[in-house]
């Protein structure tokens, strides 16, 4: 997955978060790209966002990071990068065809 540090840090929104939300923010991101989306569980979220003791449920400001669809929360920027990943991963297979099929019927 790229990581875009300089937007990630770039976001008023995580400007001001603290480092538990940012923890738990990033391990989302992480999951919503390995799983293709978060479960909305708040037992399922505690283990995934490893939250430390005392701290009983996501902070919204994190959640609000997310949009719930069904069961499950999505990133938008996450869906995006996603397909831009997708469409370059594409059109690197299709130029490599190309090329390998130049170079066969020389």
């Amino acid at each position: 997955m790229p990581f875009h540090v300089k937007d990630f840090f770039a976001d008023p929104v995580v400007e001001q978060m603290d480092a538990t939300e940012i923890g738990a923010y990033f391990l989302m991101i992480l999951y919503n790209w390995r799983e293709g989306g978060v479960p909305d569980d708040p037992e399922q979220l505690k283990k995934i966002c490893r939250l430390p003791h005392g701290i009983e449920s996501v902070p919204p400001v994190v959640l609000g990071k997310f949009v719930t669809k069904g069961a499950r929360l999505y990133n938008r920027k996450v869906g995006r990068v996603k397909s831009e990943v997708r469409k370059r991963i594409k059109e690197k297979k299709m130029a490599a065809r190309k090329s390998a099929l130049a170079r066969w019927q020389k």
